[in-house]
């Protein structure tokens, strides 16, 4: 299992790819019926926009 400091590791360098000067926002952990997910809202420039965008990790029943 991944601690949430992986998984914000995996966040910061997926979302490079796709803003320019990313700021993480928020991390959040949730768990709905059974299923834990680990959410990221960023906030940064998509072709000179400012946009935000948000990364779900969902984990399976063995949080992994």
């Amino acid at each position: 299992m991944g601690t949430g400091k992986d998984y914000d590791e995996l966040a910061d360098s997926i979302i490079t790819e796709y803003l320019e000067d990313p700021y993480r926002e928020l991390a959040l952990d949730s768990s709905v019926a059974g299923e834990k997910s680990r959410y990221y809202i960023y906030s940064g420039l998509m072709e000179g926009e400012e946009i935000e965008l948000l990364i779900e990790f969902i984990l399976n029943s063995n949080n992994e």
